[in-house]
């Protein structure tokens, strides 16, 4: 039987209230901002993915009351805010010393060239209309894109939220790194640990330093110089 309207707002505020009293930030300091997304499926797989990742938290802005079951329960577990006008989210997030990333089709640079801070925002437009004009232009912004090799121009909304937000996460997750016999831990682009290099680096002792995109790792010596990469 299909829900009326009535229905699904009704379980909307309830999921809603839920997240308010029970749900803690995620583990991980990514947040999603959901701008003015057609208030169906979308949105909820969003939340679902948002929520099996551990994220910190996500803001709707103009998003309409939808069904939250296609969250599976998401929304009790991760805090939901509704935002009312831009600066509800963007202000305190700077406060708290978060940077703001845009998905948008027309962005210069790709998001895999990115060394993303701990605190991130994740900004995702209209599956239309894309990322609002006044959040794109605004100065505290960095628009990117996610490019693919065929002909269609574009992802849905909600594969494009787990493709970001895992390579986001994945950016500045603290990982193990085997390399010239040194097993040492750390974040992208953060100094890892010490150890020894190995075939082509001139041996010798420098430090651990992830960078670039995948899975690449780049030695050291300890004057900062670059050596070789795996």
């Amino acid at each position: 039987m299909k829900k009326t309207q009535k229905q699904i707002d009704k379980k909307f505020q309830e999921e809603l209230r839920d997240s308010r009293v029970f749900a803690k930030p995620g583990k991980h300091s990514l947040v999603l901002i959901l701008d003015h997304l057609k208030p169906d499926f979308n949105v909820g797989k969003i939340l679902r993915t948002a929520e099996f990742f551990n994220f910190h938290s996500i803001y709707l802005w103009g998003v309409g009351q939808f069904d939250p079951y296609i969250a599976k329960g998401a929304m009790r577990h991760i805090p939901v805010i509704v935002a009312e006008s831009k600066e509800d989210f963007l202000i305190p997030l700077m406060q708290e010393g978060f940077r703001f990333f845009a998905l948008d089709l027309s962005a210069n640079r790709e998001i895999t060239q990115v060394k993303f801070p701990q605190k991130t925002a994740l900004i995702l437009g209209h599956e239309e209309f894309g990322v609002s004009k006044d959040l794109l232009e605004h100065e505290w912004v960095d628009a990117l894109k996610i490019s693919g090799e065929g002909k269609t121009q574009s992802l849905n909304v909600s594969i494009a939220a787990s493709i970001a937000g895992f390579e986001t996460k994945e950016s500045k997750h603290l990982m193990l790194v085997f390399f010239g016999g040194a097993e040492v831990a750390g974040e992208k682009g953060e100094v890892i640990g010490h150890g020894r290099g190995g075939d082509g680096l001139g041996g010798g002792r420098g430090l651990f330093r992830r960078g670039g995109g995948g899975n690449r790792h780049f030695w050291e010596n300890k004057e900062g110089q670059g050596l070789g990469k795996g």
